[in-house]
Order: C-alpha cells, then sequence, then structure tokens
C-alpha cells in the first residue's frame, strides 16, 4: 500500500484521484465526510454526505486505485454530541454502511473489491489524559473493536479490518494496542506517525509485536506542514519512507494528498516539487 489521504476533494473526486496516479499512489484513503456536528440520529444516514463517497470510491476504482473507508468520522460525531462513541452501539451504522449500494457504480460496499480495508475509529483520544471527558476506559476501547469488528464481519466477511492508525502508544495512555491488534477481525496493525517518539518507541514496537503475532502494519498516516519548507519536508518525507522499509511496514500513507499551496497546510502536490518528488520516487 502506497497512499495518502484526501481531505477534502470529494467535490471533484476525478481531479484528486487523477493526483494520486500522478503521485505513483495506488491507495486513497477517504476521511472526515460526514457533518460532525449534526444529530447523532439523521447526519450518518445523508444520502448528499453519502454521495461524494460513491463517486471517490467509483473513481478510484476507474484509475486502479484501492481505498481506505475510515469511519472515525462517525466517531467524532458522537463525541461531539456527548456520546462516548465506544460504548454507543455502531450496529445500525455498520449495517448502512455496508449494504450501502453505491450511487454510481450500483455495487455494494460489502461487495466492493475497491475498497481495500474500513478502518473503524483511529487516532483514539488518550484514556490516561485530562481531555478524556467522557469517562472512557481502557476495557471500553478494546471491546468497542472486539464489537465493531464481528459486527462488520458478520455482513461481509471479505475486507480487511483496522481500528484507524492508533497514536499515543509510546506511554502508558491507557491504548491497550497490544490487545487490539490481536483481536479477531484485526486483519492489520496500524499507527499514525507524528513525532520522534512515534518513530523510535512505537514503530520498531509495533513492528515487532505484529509480526510476532503475524499480522501486517501499515503507517496509516504521517506529514508535515508545508511551512517546515519544501527542502526540509522532503528529507523528512524520504527518512519515512526509509523508516517503512527497514522495519517491513506492509502500506504507508501520508496526510495529505490536495491543492493547497499556503497557510497552515499539510498538502502535498506538484507545486511542492521537492516533496512530490520524494513520494514518486519512493513508489514501491
Amino acid at each position: 500500500m502506497f497512499g495518502a489521504s484526501q481531505l477534502g476533494g470529494l467535490d471533484d473526486p476525478n481531479a484528486r484521484a487523477a493526483m494520486a496516479v500522478a503521485a505513483n499512489l495506488n491507495t486513497i484513503r477517504i476521511v472526515n465526510f460526514l457533518d460532525e456536528k449534526g444529530a447523532v440520529a439523521t447526519a450518518p444516514y445523508e444520502s448528499w454526505r453519502w454521495q461524494p463517497v460513491d463517486r471517490a470510491i467509483a473513481s478510484g476504482r476507474g484509475r486502479g486505485l484501492k481505498v481506505i473507508l475510515d469511519l472515525s468520522t462517525y466517531r467524532n460525531l458522537l463525541w461531539n454530541a456527548g456520546l462516548n462513541p465506544y460504548t454507543h452501539d455502531w450496529g445500525a451504522f455498520i449495517s448502512f454502511v455496508a449494504n450501502r449500494r453505491n450511487t454510481v457504480s450500483g455495487v455494494r460496499y460489502a461487495d466492493d473489491p475497491t475498497i481495500a480495508i474500513v478502518a473503524f475509529a483511529g487516532e483514539v483520544e488518550p484514556v490516561n489524559a485530562t481531555a478524556n471527558s467522557l469517562g472512557v476506559t481502557t476495557l471500553q476501547v478494546t471491546n468497542f473493536f472486539k464489537k465493531a469488528f464481528a459486527s462488520w464481519q458478520a455482513i461481509d466477511p471479505n475486507h480487511l479490518l483496522s481500528s484507524g492508525g492508533l497514536l499515543q502508544l509510546d506511554w502508558n495512555s491507557g491504548i491497550d494496542w497490544r490487545a487490539i491488534f490481536a483481536l479477531p477481525g484485526s486483519d492489520l496493525c496500524a499507527i499514525h506517525d507524528y513525532s520522534r517518539a512515534d518513530q523510535t518507541i512505537t514503530t520498531p514496537a509495533v513492528a515487532s509485536y505484529c509480526a510476532s503475532i503475524g499480522r501486517p502494519w501499515i503507517t496509516e498516516e504521517f506529514g508535515w506542514e508545508q511551512a517546515t519548507g519544501d527542502l526540509s519536508r522532503s528529507r523528512d518525507f524520504a527518512a519515512m519512507y526509509g523508516l517503512q522499509s527497514r522495519y517491513a511496514a506492509a502500506g504507508v500513507a501520508f496526510w495529505n494528498l490536495g491543492p493547497q499551496t499556503s497557510g497552515a497546510t499539510y498538502d502535498v502536490n506538484s507545486a511542492t516539487a521537492l516533496t512530490w518528488a520524494a513520494v514518486r520516487s519512493n513508489a514501491p
């Protein structure tokens, strides 16, 4: 897997898919597409929110790309509504997504080989932190993933399932990542990488542990702001790709494939020429 997230771009998925192909990517990750401030009863099921996702999947399919369907947007919606997303029943939402029929291709999501991975709720907030205002516990998080994997597999036993990329694994955050990655239905281990500790502590620990349980691991997301400078960022990208090779990652994807060239953006595009070249030259 060699990919990128695409925050935004759902209004013109053909253009974003064309960017992915030009960057020598083989995978795009579709994220944050629900109204995360919306009503819990209706916002997750709004057709006008899902139709652009349909188009992005179909566009990727037409260009030979795979898709990571990231459902953490639903977790965010629940959290913003003041609900513990790890004890809330996801059954109706999982059934809705798995059984959704793409309005472009006509293919049910559960049957679509374009979707390579379904990721549920990456970047779990640390349990052992003051930001845990909803009283989330370690056991609740682990049991949530266990139930989510089982619920999806009851409808669709074919797709790869992932917790979504986890952070905060280099300290006693209360996220039992070993238990989560070892769960039945957890087909691969996924992390996000944004710090020196992620690179020197989390990466080798996850690579070693997941090898020991016979499961591949990926860096689902990493990135640096454009403000770091194109030359510096290109070197950071090259080093990150080298790190994946060193620890035998099964895939890596950066944040974010997009057209922005100013402001506090993580976007990578042809205008960030050196970083763009680092991506293209490291394609498998």
